[in-house]
């Protein structure tokens, strides 16, 4: 997510990759109980994500904050909707500036990852893409 967000013309996709970064380090945590959002929510009438944010608040209540900031942000861009005399670009430059995503990339991220490893007490690893910085 950091490494796209260093283009502004791509930071939609930094706040995607920064949310799915989020729900793959509360999968982790849960795999550790031996749990899968995926699974676990069968049988249930939520979906996958709102029973993963309802896991989230029970078990990591610090990270849920942080966690729901980035899939409502990526949800609102995926479907973000343009009026007939709008352009998408303006829109979105409108609603999600350079600032909001560094705030989600660099703020909402690290706090989820560092509440995580503190209610799971452990250390979650960081991995870079190849040639990133």
């Amino acid at each position: 997510a950091n490494f796209i967000l260093q283009n502004p013309d791509y930071r939609d996709w930094a706040i995607t990759a920064a949310f799915y970064s989020a729900v793959h380090l509360a999968e982790a945590c849960f795999a550790t109980r031996s749990e899968h959002t995926e699974i676990s929510a069968k049988g249930t009438n939520l979906s996958p994500h709102d029973f993963r944010v309802r896991k989230l608040s029970s078990l990591a209540p610090n990270a849920a904050p942080s966690y729901t900031a980035l899939r409502t942000a990526s949800h609102q861009l995926r479907y973000l909707v343009v009026g007939r005399n709008e352009n998408r670009q303006d829109l979105f430059n409108k609603h999600f500036p350079q600032s909001i995503a560094e705030q989600l990339v660099t703020q909402e991220l690290p706090a989820v990852r560092q509440e995580l490893e503190t209610a799971f007490n452990r250390k979650l690893s960081k991995t870079k893409p190849k040639g990133s910085p």
